[in-house]
């Protein structure tokens, strides 16, 4: 009886081996991963073109997110092997926007696109990178320098080259570090500090500061403080403002450091010149607010805890940075509700966050005399004004 069952068990094993070979096709994708039906993207991407779904899909019309895919082909395109086809440009491009654009976990829209958990992660790795090394440049920058003064003249401060400020970028991580990066709400983040024009364009992003470093305002060892004290960002020319030569200056809020080309608001100042000073420093730098609440509405990512490892967490909050330009420069519209859920606390103010300089420990000098001639050059253009 035992060998009976034993000759049935080798037939039956014989009989599955036949099959298989009959129904095996080089190319046939259910040997490697299941099937799992698409047909939404397939319809999108075949379909008419309704901006409408794109935008609310990944946060950009249709015509933008194919130039995308075309900008970075060169650098996604994969080849099909005799073991599977490979996941065209496009929809891996689409994948990585749908994900920073939602909270959706990585098991979400890896069903969502048909792809496996891994598969979706190492895709959004992967166009983030190319994000990054062909677009960075060519998006994220100063640009026109004169036309970027132009803008913040037209507010009211002249000789501005940007505004800057951070903001913290909700993360996971080790409990072993995670208490390097507890910010001053008890969460655990990472700083990105960006500068921007007076439209709230991105010229300057970086990223990979622990949120301990909170309310520290512009690090030391920021690439864009070291590049403005050696005078290499942006141009050098000097304008006159109240008899002292003026080079052209940052706004920074109060934790920053006073620099001769680093502006930031008078520590106390109830009313007269200092306070009128502070207010119009604060209503451009509200430029800052304005580009970070529409980073963070469209790229939603951004919003909760990223879940990417910790050393990819700058690659991931940069590529959204350049998105956020990219959208911009397209005049995208932002959609009603992407807002939902923003902590506006995080956003910068008017007011700014807690004095972490004081004028005391910077001292007098030339970053005084630079202040003090914007003060009186504000106070006299008041005063002509009211003639």
């Amino acid at each position: 009886m035992r060998d009976l069952r034993l000759r049935r068990r080798r037939q039956r094993a014989a009989m599955a081996r036949v099959l298989l070979g009959a129904s095996y096709r080089p190319n046939d994708r259910t040997v490697w991963s299941k099937t799992q039906k698409t047909d939404w993207w397939d319809n999108l991407v075949a379909g008419p073109a309704d901006d409408g779904e794109w935008v609310r899909y990944f946060r950009m019309s249709r015509e933008a997110v194919l130039e995308l895919v075309e900008r970075l082909r060169p650098v996604l395109q994969r080849e099909d092997t005799n073991m599977r086809a490979a996941i065209p440009v496009d929809k891996r491009v689409a994948l990585t926007l749908w994900k920073l654009a939602t909270s959706d976990s990585y098991r979400s829209v890896a069903n969502q696109f048909g792809v496996g958990v891994s598969t979706a992660s190492v895709i959004v790795m992967e166009v983030c990178e190319a994000i990054h090394d062909v677009l960075l440049q060519h998006v994220v920058h100063l640009g026109d320098a004169q036309a970027v003064m132009e803008g913040f003249e037209q507010l009211g401060f002249p000789n501005c080259i940007g505004a800057v400020d951070e903001t913290h970028i909700p993360i996971l991580c080790s409990p072993h570090g995670a208490s390097a990066y507890i910010n001053g709400k008890g969460l655990v983040s990472m700083v990105l500090q960006a500068l921007v024009d007076s439209a709230g364009r991105f010229m300057d992003v970086y990223a990979g500061w622990s949120g301990g470093l909170q309310d520290s305002g512009l690090p030391w060892g920021s690439p864009l403080f070291e590049r403005m004290e050696k005078g290499t960002f942006g141009p050098q020319t000097t304008t006159e403002i109240e008899g002292v030569a003026v080079g052209p200056v940052l706004l920074g809020g109060p934790a920053c450091p006073l620099r001769p080309w680093l502006m930031k608001p008078y520590p106390e100042a109830p009313e007269g010149p200092r306070q009128r000073f502070n207010l119009l420093l604060g209503k451009c730098r509200m430029a800052v607010s304005y580009a970070f609440e529409r980073l963070k509405g469209r790229w939603r990512c951004l919003l909760k805890r990223l879940d990417v490892a910790e050393k990819n967490v700058p690659l991931v909050i940069v590529a959204c940075c350049i998105l956020h330009n990219i959208c911009e420069s397209r005049n995208e519209a932002m959609q009603e509700g992407w807002e939902e859920g923003m902590d506006y606390a995080d956003l910068p103010s008017a007011e700014g966050h807690a004095d972490a300089f004081s004028d005391a420990e910077e001292g007098a000098g030339e970053a005084h005399g630079v202040r003090e001639a914007y003060c009186a050059f504000f106070e006299k253009r008041r005063q002509a004004e009211e003639l």
